[in-house]
């Protein structure tokens, strides 16, 4: 909790509300959780109160086989990035599987715009996309990234990037625009405050805003 202390733990395995390997998170707009659980192949979704409710498989053409973004729509789709294969899907309220979005490499994090743009982070790239769920690529960003993983957006909508490579956190507007950037080189140092020789992250892979 906020706090810090310990309220629960899911899995391992690949029962029902079992994980194995699992990488991305997001919440819904009911404080439902879902997990990108790679080593099963699945999304899962679970209550607040950490109840197993459901989960989401995509076989087949274009089969999910090793989820690892997961973020969620306010009007209830799920949105899923395969970190095997360049396709983002998308899954709809009910569970179905309503549409695969080509990449133009696998991606491993995913957030959400206020409007439903997808801010994808491809890997082998060094590159960052701005893709709609309607498949409309509205920005690339290149040249300032080595090996980006993690992305979030903030309320402004601003997205915020974990770029493990050069071992930096940055902020970025959606036309690109770099607003911060945190380094242990910086003055925005991302040391320990009691060790200051020490950095906080040297290869950061994933970040969350708080929206509250």
């Amino acid at each position: 909790d906020a706090n810090g202390q310990f309220i629960a733990s899911f899995g391992p395995g690949s029962g029902g509300g079992e994980l194995l390997l699992p990488e991305g998170l997001a919440v819904d707009a009911q404080n439902n959780l879902y997990v990108a659980d790679s080593g099963n192949g699945r999304v899962v979704e679970f209550s607040s109160g950490g109840r197993f409710l459901r989960e989401f498989r995509r076989s087949g053409t274009f089969a999910l086989t090793n989820p690892s973004g997961v973020a969620v729509t306010k009007d209830g789709r799920v949105v899923v990035t395969d970190a095997s294969n360049a396709v983002l899907h998308v899954f709809g309220p009910d569970g179905s599987h309503v549409n695969a979005l080509f990449l133009s490499a696998p991606a491993r994090g995913v957030a959400l715009t206020a409007d439903d743009v997808a801010i994808l982070a491809l890997e082998g790239t060094n590159q960052v996309q701005l893709l709609s769920l309607g498949a409309r690529v509205e920005n690339t960003f290149g040249g300032i990234f080595n090996a980006p993983v993690g992305v979030a957006v903030d309320p402004s909508g601003d997205f915020w990037v974990a770029d493990t490579g050069s071992g930096r956190v940055g902020r970025f507007t959606r036309a690109g625009g770099n607003v911060a950037t945190f380094t242990s080189g910086s003055p925005n140092a991302a040391v320990d405050p009691a060790d200051p020789d020490r950095k906080i992250f040297t290869s950061p892979q994933q970040l969350a805003v708080d929206c509250r």
